[in-house]
């Protein structure tokens, strides 16, 4: 019985030492550390954390399971292989984990950033099934960019005095004025007015540029990094083009994000436009009286359009002949004018500023030698300035006239024939002879003239 008492106890001492090492297999004692980690960091800008376990149990873990605990108001940008849980509260969760006893380790690593509103002085935790073992990163101080804006002109202003053809520089300066870099850089959005012409976009302090600027259109880009205390500046330099002032404003919105969201609580801008100064043509009309007009052959003409006084160009020019016959023909006019015989206009070139035109032609006032009249004209400016009808001013002066253009006195083209000879003769007379004479009187411009005789 002795004997088969002690064979119980060994038996009971086995199940106790069997239930004991099992325990020790789910729970043994695991060290948690963070090895690596960030301590400081700006909105936006990624940290990166490693949770390493080691068992310097010698008995194996499998199974096992790390839960760390991120700031709420951290954005998780690479989970290392953890599963993610937004909470809050906000974890990552790695399992099954196994480590091999003896010093069997096992690192987890992670990164995330500080969001626009993050608290300060915050710290990651990690915890090894479930309370087995816990550890606690250092506080990570986060430091937050301010940002503000100014478009100006290259003078400091927001309103710039210019003509159309004037070149005209602005500044864009993006300052951050807070504690932490922005890392994320500002997102610009920028249009050009569409009554620029874009020439450049540079940027003083090295940050990105886009690679041109779209009249009228939106161009966006990031500049880049902006140190704390530092700033993004950029020259953009147009040419002005139109004279709708509509046309003539720029403007610029800039945001800044912590990569997920803005960062703006308002959204800051900028604009700048134009005070347009209008360059006025100064016309005067000089017509050269081609004085008495032979009515079959014509004659030459000259009109000269002088802008010599204007301090801006005569564009869209027309001038009316008013009061010219219908029967009139222009024809050889010269130095880029054209003319319509249905509205008895010249249309002419733009005249620069400081510019004068003379232009010739010829003027047929009778096709065929037909009598025609004089003719008295009036001669009827339409023309603009630079900037057209619609946003400048239409001339209709200086009126020049009226001016008689005078025709030849008609003289037409007349012939006499007189015959001389015997006025009488008997049958059977020979060798008569007759002499007829032919007289012209009239124009010699039309000889030689053909006339038909009947005897």
């Amino acid at each position: 019985m002795k004997r088969k008492g002690f064979q119980n106890f060994r038996l009971w001492i086995m199940v106790v030492a069997v239930t004991v090492l099992g325990a020790v297999s789910a729970s043994a004692q695991v060290n948690a550390a963070f090895t690596a980690e960030s301590t400081a960091l700006a909105v936006g800008e990624t940290g990166s954390w490693t949770v390493t376990l080691t068992n310097p149990d010698v008995t194996d873990i499998t199974g096992g399971t790390l839960v760390v605990t991120v700031p709420d108001d951290f954005t998780v940008t690479n989970a290392g292989g953890g599963a993610e849980l937004a909470g809050p509260p906000h974890t990552l969760t790695w399992t099954p984990i196994n480590l091999t006893g003896g010093g069997g380790s096992a690192a987890f690593t992670f990164e995330a950033h500080p969001d626009c509103a993050a608290a300060s002085g915050q710290t990651m935790s990690a915890d090894f099934n479930s309370g087995a073992s816990t550890t606690t990163s250092s506080s990570i101080a986060v430091s937050y960019p301010l940002m503000s804006l100014e478009l100006v002109d290259s003078g400091g202003g927001t309103v710039t005095t210019a003509s159309v053809g004037d070149s005209v520089t602005w500044v864009l300066t993006i300052e951050n004025n807070g504690t932490g870099n922005m890392v994320t850089g500002a997102d610009v959005a920028f249009t050009l007015g569409a009554g620029f012409s874009f020439s450049s976009i540079t940027s003083s302090t090295a940050n990105t540029t886009p690679a041109a600027l779209t009249p009228g259109t939106a161009v966006n880009w990031n500049t880049g990094t902006i140190p704390a205390g530092g700033s993004a500046v950029y020259s953009i330099t147009g040419t002005v083009s139109s004279c709708n002032l509509n046309e003539l404003v720029n403007n610029v919105t800039v945001d800044w994000s912590d990569g997920v969201t803005n960062c703006n609580a308002v959204q800051h801008t900028g604009s700048t436009s134009i005070e347009l100064v209008i360059h006025e043509p100064a016309v005067v009309i000089t017509v050269n009286n081609p004085g008495l007009i032979p009515y079959c052959t014509g004659t030459s003409a000259s009109i000269t359009v002088d802008n010599t006084a204007g301090a801006g160009p005569a564009e869209n020019f027309t001038l009316k002949m008013a009061g010219w016959p219908a029967s009139w023909a222009v024809s050889n006019v010269t130095n880029g004018v054209t003319w319509n015989s249905g509205t008895s206009t010249f249309s002419l070139p733009d005249i620069a500023a400081g510019a004068a035109l003379t232009f010739n032609f010829d003027v047929d006032p009778a096709a065929g030698c037909s009598v025609t009249d004089s003719a008295t004209l009036l001669f009827l400016p339409d023309y603009t300035n630079e900037c057209g009808a619609t946003y400048g001013t239409e001339y209709f002066n200086p009126v020049t006239g009226p001016q008689t253009w005078t025709m030849e006195a008609p003289i037409s083209p007349t012939v006499t024939a007189t015959k001389s000879g015997p006025t009488s003769v008997q049958v059977g007379d020979t060798n008569l002879s007759y002499t007829i004479q032919v007289t012209y009187s009239g124009p010699t411009d039309v000889l030689p003239y053909t006339a038909t005789i009947t005897d």
